[in-house]
């Protein structure tokens, strides 16, 4: 079970709600482009809560020309459902009617020991290194730019979370940055907002992210040079439903010079492919079609303009549909027929 410094922010913010929800189904298309072309995707995702349970589902396919000639340009089906009422997590596999299961305790001891062993290992690396050790700092930005544009028929207003990483080796006095790039377009309008974050209240509860596991959480934060209280403070003004997100992860500076050659790498495969191949339309992904080619101006502004700044990896999560009918109780158990891994 992953969990991102994002995600537990949301869900430790959801703490000072008490809301009591109706059902909600969440569709939206997915795409993804980067690292050389290599993470090329598209395909679509459903997200179904209701109450104290939540299930994903998605579908998508590898779009770059290697991939798919290696036979990764088929569907990949993925299910995943969080039970906080059971405190369990279940990976579904459609294709070998297979899935494991999870208890919220077993990730939870995963979560804390990776926290544990990644201190453990910068503490190791201090004591061995001292002199050549690189030194770290994060700082976290939130802008609301006050641009709106409609997405699934509802107002969307534009605020953007900038996580920068800081980076400088004491000896040889080399810096670089890694940077990542939320772009949120929330509507205050759309239904949803509710469930979401009703169940993310009840799962950060029974999950543990509080006392001392919001302590770890924490303590991660700080050694990265961020202001735990200033950080939740901050993401508190990302009100309402997520139609669009956009998030982008750059790097730059002598110390990330591979990493910049990566960059420009990427853009310029990202180029390459939309001349040589046509690529899949993100809203056409759910029926599984096929787009038109890019025309060349868009190909021009996607290669990116001579000294811009240039992404390792880009993902676009777009909503195209809410519905706030009734789930059926069977979505979020095992299909019948499926065996335990």
């Amino acid at each position: 079970m992953k969990t991102s410094i994002l995600c537990i922010c949301v869900a430790a913010l959801a703490l000072a709600a008490g809301i009591m929800a109706a059902d909600v189904t969440v569709t939206s298309t997915i795409e993804s482009k980067g690292m050389v072309g290599l993470m090329n995707m598209a395909g679509a995702q459903q997200i179904m809560i209701s109450g104290e349970m939540q299930k994903q589902s998605s579908s998508f396919k590898m779009t770059n020309k290697v991939a798919k000639f290696l036979g990764g340009g088929k569907a990949q089906d993925k299910i995943e459902i969080t039970r906080v009422d059971k405190e369990l997590f279940w990976n579904i596999e459609p294709k070998d009617k297979k899935y494991t299961e999870q208890t919220f305790a077993e990730a939870r001891a995963e979560m804390e020991k990776a926290l544990a062993d990644a201190q453990k290992e910068k503490n190791d690396n201090l004591a061995k290194h001292p002199e050549d050790t690189v030194q770290y700092k994060m700082d976290v930005k939130v802008e609301n730019t006050g641009k709106t544009q409609q997405i699934a028929g509802y107002t969307a207003h534009e605020t953007i979370v900038t996580v920068t990483t800081y980076g400088q080796d004491k000896e040889s006095g080399e810096k670089g940055t890694f940077t990542v790039v939320f772009d949120f377009w929330v509507s205050k309008d759309a239904p949803g907002m509710e469930a979401f974050t009703a169940f993310n209240k009840a799962f950060a509860q029974k999950f543990g992210l509080y006392g001392q596991g919001q302590q770890s959480v924490d303590n991660a934060l700080t050694s990265y040079g961020i202001d735990p209280k200033e950080m939740y403070e901050k993401m508190g003004d990302l009100e309402g439903m997520p139609l669009m997100t956009v998030v982008t992860t750059m790097a730059s500076g002598s110390a990330t010079a591979s990493a910049g050659g990566t960059e420009t790498a990427a853009k310029q495969e990202t180029a390459k492919e939309s001349k040589d191949e046509e690529s899949p339309s993100a809203t056409k992904a759910n029926k599984g079609l096929f787009g038109k080619k890019k025309d060349k101006d868009k190909e021009k502004a996607e290669a990116g303009a001579p000294g811009e700044k240039q992404y390792l990896f880009k993902f676009t999560s777009t909503v195209t549909e809410i519905s706030a009918s009734p789930i059926a109780a069977g979505e979020f158990e095992i299909p019948a027929g499926y065996t335990k891994k």
